[in-house]
Order: structure tokens, then sequence, then C-alpha cells
């Protein structure tokens, strides 16, 4: 590891932010220097400069990244924006850390990837579920072969009413997507990366915009919209009316290897709240859901045998860290830039999520499935 600390400057001061990198960052001690932060929003930038003591508060991310010059630019910005603003902070000489979806198009995330190959930079998307401790014990068993060849997987996250209302994650022009965007894209990375990335052909889905887009004057909580720490920085105003993205969406995934992925996935849905994950194998399947124990359905003895092991939190972070993913995240991203490690997100990776989210949105728009060679 560098034996100077690296210096980090952060656009986009909202929920993230707050929650989950600063959060992180706190954890890697002298490694690393917060030196500066930037949003639209001059109270939220202040708030959470004060919050965590970053000396210096911009609402000019250029003007930012002229002035500081650091070595590494968190964009956690709405989803819209992540593609000039990274190219901004690459441009400067700053490695970049991007939250997910790092792009909404395959041709973009390609332009990101090559523009930072091209300086001697890198850029590293922010696909932290893949992190969490379950999610490695799934992994775990997948890598030693105890489903066998997996053929079928799907995933539900579904939340009843979990509409983020601190931002613009509501509004067309600048997040592009709702639930899909927000939840799915999670899932959607996590279950490509266990079964090895296989490459996605073709997507069929369908999103609907039913229920967010109505005032039911229904109590909600920030918890159950994804704010599992509450709001300490000033949040935007929320109005239903602006709300004009999916808050539901579900869908197909053929991939390579005659391999299938079925999902459903909603901010606001009048269906049990669940986040799960289902994938079948030639030797066993197994069940993953958040309020569940993980579950083998194999075989034992001439029998049929469900087994549940025991997955003992060994992330070494407290139990109240409400994002454990972004620890390991940011962990890679030194070790990467200090020349000890390869990054754990890879390029490949990420450019088969994006192409997955763009040929969705593509065959909601026109009611068909769309095949992913189109759009490279």
């Amino acid at each position: 590891m560098s034996s100077k600390a690296f210096r980090v400057a952060i656009i986009g001061t909202g929920m993230i932010t707050n929650f989950a990198h600063l959060p992180a960052l706190s954890l890697l001690g002298s490694a690393v220097e917060v030196v500066g932060c930037a949003d639209i929003r001059e109270p939220a930038a202040s708030q959470t400069a004060g919050n965590y003591k970053i000396p210096k508060v911009y609402t000019d991310s250029k003007k930012m990244l002229d002035e500081l010059k650091p070595d590494i630019v968190l964009v956690a910005t709405p989803n819209v924006s992540h593609l000039e603003i990274s190219m901004l902070a690459l441009n400067s000489g700053a490695n970049v850390v991007c939250e997910k979806p790092v792009a909404l198009k395959h041709k973009d995330a390609i332009e990101l990837f090559n523009k930072a190959e091209s300086l001697g930079l890198h850029f590293f998307p922010a696909q932290t579920y893949r992190f969490f401790n379950e999610q490695l014990a799934v992994k775990k068993i997948i890598d030693e072969g105890v489903l066998g060849e997996i053929y079928y997987a799907e995933f539900d996250a579904i939340r009843r009413r979990g509409v983020p209302k601190w931002g613009f994650f509501h509004m067309k022009k600048h997040n592009a997507g709702g639930p899909f965007c927000d939840l799915a894209v999670h899932q959607l990375d996590y279950i490509l990366w266990v079964l090895g990335n296989p490459e996605v052909l073709t997507v069929s889905g369908s999103k609907w915009t039913k229920i967010a887009n109505t005032d039911e004057n229904l109590q909600t909580t920030l918890e159950g919209s994804g704010a599992y720490g509450g709001l300490s920085f000033t949040p935007r105003s929320y109005d239903w009316h602006e709300f004009d993205v999916e808050d539901m969406a579900a869908g197909c995934v053929r991939l390579a290897g005659n391999k299938l992925i079925n999902f459903k996935t909603s901010w606001a849905l009048n269906l049990p709240e669940t986040y799960s994950r289902r994938l079948a194998g030639t030797k066993a399947g197994l069940s993953a859901c958040e309020d569940k124990p993980i579950t083998i359905y194999g075989n034992s003895c001439g029998w049929m045998a469900d087994i549940q092991p025991q997955v003992f939190n060994n992330s070494g972070l407290p139990p109240e860290f409400i994002f454990p993913g972004h620890v390991p995240l940011w962990k890679n991203v030194l070790g990467v830039l200090s020349g000890v490690e390869k990054p754990i997100i890879k390029k490949e990776e990420t450019l088969n999520v994006t192409v997955a989210v763009e040929a969705f949105y593509r065959s909601a728009e026109i009611g068909a499935e769309v095949q992913c060679s189109e759009l490279k």
C-alpha cells in the first residue's frame, strides 16, 4: 500500500455518499484524505462537509477538480450525469469511483473505460452488493461446485412502498429509470458475477408507472425506501407530481450457454416486500432471501434434503454498519492504485451489466425482445 494518503474529492453529497462511501472512507484511516466535496445544492455539500470534517465545499465540480487536483474522485450524482462528470474527473487526471449504473448505454460505458485506460488511470464501478457477507457465501458455494451446472436464476427486489424521496431518483431527466436502475442493477450484477459472467444475449422487459405517480396519502418510512440510517443531510423537497420513471419492472434475460434469469423489481407494488435470489443447478438449487437463511435444495442418501449453512458475519464491521459492501470496494481501489491488487469489479462484467440495462429499457419501450448484439 502507498505510504502517502490518496486525496479524494466527492461529487454528489446525497444519501449514498453520507451513509456508505464516507463511513467506509473513515475506516481507512491515514490511507485516504477527503479534501473536498461538491454538490449543485450548497446546503447539502456544506452539511456533509460539516458532518465529516471535509475542508473544502464547492457547487462547481470543475473548479474543485482544478483547485484540489485529487487522486480519486467519487461520482455519486444522478445516473444521467455519470458519463459527463466521470469524463470531467478523468480528464482532470483523477481516478474515478462511480456509483451504479455507471452508464445507461453500452457505448458510454466503453467510452469511460477507454478514456481511463488511455490516460493511465482507473475507472471503478461501485457495484458493492457482491461484497456483502451472505453474497460472498453464496459465491463460495457455487465456486465449489455444490449446485453443479447452473442454468436458471431469478431474483426479486420488491419494495411495497419505497420510493426514494430525497433526491432526483424519481425524475427521468436526471435518473433515466426507477427501481431497475436502483435495485435490479445490483441483483443483476451479482447473479452474472456468480455465474461467471456469461454474455447477455437478449432482454425482454416491461415497466409500469401505476402507483408512485399518485398521492396515496400513505405513511411510509425512510428505511423502506433505502435510507436505512435516516437522513443526516439536507434533502431536496419531494413532489410526487414529478414522478415519471417506472415504479415496477419485470423481465427475462437470456444468457450464453442456454442460461436464463427472470426478475421483478419495484418501488411501489401491492405485493409483499422481498429481496431474494434463487438459482437452479444440475446437482442442487439455492435460495437466498434477506429475511431467511441461505438454503440449498439437494439430495442425500436417497432423500430430497434441504441444507442451511451457518453463515457468520466475518466482515469485521460492526452490525450497525449500514452498507458494508463499500468498505471492500474502497480497500480494493486503494490496493489497485498502490499496485498490489487487481480490480475485483472488472470492465467486461460492467459492460455486460450495462448492455442489459440498455436492452431492458429499449425492450420496455418497443414491447419486444431486444438482441444485445444490436447495441454493441
